[in-house]
């Protein structure tokens, strides 16, 4: 494992195996490893189906399904294998509640993020969020969907950074 005291995050997986519709093992990521440190960026390219989703999934605490083996550090201590309060995720195609606005969305997201902040502290991070986004026209719209006219594109694709990078998390993975 490369400098894992000194980094924010760092991983030595050996494996990652799933069971396939016909019962079969198969193995998503072989053995790898490597370290983030404080103010890197870290990009992972790779052809379709040669696993990055499924590390970014490890990393972040989001693995649904599947057994892997190996070991992930954070900040200098054993993470156990599920590090979400330090990890932010975007999906690829995030869910929403249609008649929630952006000001409520990341209010739900903070009180379940920050459990021991009071709601003057809460009300005053979603604002912050908010604001440093530009969201602040939009705030109190409906984020809305296919039957209910909300948000623009662009203004959700937002919602859905703040929830993720907007509280701060240590690790932000971006799908």
């Amino acid at each position: 494992m490369a400098k894992p005291a000194s980094a924010r995050l760092a991983w030595d997986i050996e494996s990652y195996d799933v069971i396939t519709p016909q019962k079969e093992k198969k193995r998503i990521l072989h053995a790898q490893g490597d370290a983030l440190h404080a103010g890197e960026m870290f990009l992972i390219v790779g052809p379709s189906g040669s696993g990055k989703t499924s590390l970014l999934r490890i990393l972040a605490g989001r693995h649904a399904h599947g057994d892997w083996q190996g070991q992930l550090v954070a900040d200098g201590a054993i993470a156990d294998r599920h590090p979400r309060r330090a990890t932010g995720y975007v999906d690829q195609h995030p869910l929403f509640f249609a008649t929630l606005t952006p000001r409520e969305t990341l209010t739900f997201t903070a009180r379940l993020r920050l459990p021991n902040s009071t709601k003057k502290d809460v009300a005053s991070k979603v604002t912050q969020v908010l604001n440093e986004l530009n969201l602040g026209k939009c705030a109190s719209t409906y984020i809305g969907d296919e039957r209910l006219k909300g948000i623009s594109g662009g203004e959700k694709k937002k919602v859905t950074g703040g929830r993720g990078n907007g509280l701060r998390p240590d690790l932000f993975t971006v799908r």
